[in-house]
């Protein structure tokens, strides 16, 4: 745990399986980290839903889920007040989308939608209110904004070249989202 200045060993009473490829996003109505998915280190994907309350990981047992997946991006969303995971890798690439509330996870079916991919990444952009998507594994350099009901690309005069596995962070003090990384990127 970072502190400011500081890391720390926490030391919980309940540990999830070690994993990689997963995510994780702040849940702000909630005031509790949310993980989802990913790899398990002895290899299968993973579908479970944790949450990190600050002391202890929870496992949550919600009566409905998205697929197991790894590779996906995920962010919490102001105006609807929950956590939000889209796409990512299964069997193939996806292209759905879904938010948890606390209870359960739910689709979010919209009229349009980013194609399928994995190792993109996402964030809330305070400039827009929305959440912004940029490329991902073999897509090109493709910007989508998620207005809270639907999916809409959008066409900057300039873009950043295509890539997957990188960062992207909601910057509120300037907003702005930040994106940093990728294999082979060293751009911001």
């Amino acid at each position: 745990l970072w502190d400011g200045s500081t890391w720390t060993q926490a030391a919980p009473a309940t540990v999830p399986p070690a994993r990689v490829a997963h995510s994780m996003a702040y849940d702000a109505q909630r005031g509790r980290l949310v993980m989802f998915g990913g790899i398990a280190a002895g290899g299968g994907l993973l579908g479970d839903t944790w949450e990190w309350d600050g002391v202890d990981w929870l496992q949550q047992t919600p009566a409905t889920s998205p697929a197991a997946r790894r590779s996906h991006p995920m962010a919490y969303l102001p105006s609807r007040g929950k956590v939000v995971i889209w796409g990512g890798f299964a069997t193939s690439d996806l292209n759905d989308m879904w938010e948890w509330d606390g209870v359960t996870w739910s689709p979010i079916l919209t009229a349009n939608s980013p194609a399928p991919r994995r190792a993109s990444d996402m964030a809330w952009d305070p400039s827009t209110g929305g959440l912004l998507l940029f490329s991902g594994y073999q897509q090109t350099n493709d910007t989508w904004l998620f207005n809270g009901t639907n999916w809409v690309q959008q066409t900057p005069a300039t873009s950043p070249a295509a890539r997957y596995d990188h960062s992207l962070v909601s910057d509120p003090v300037r907003s702005r989202v930040v994106m940093f990384g990728g294999p082979g990127v060293a751009d911001t």
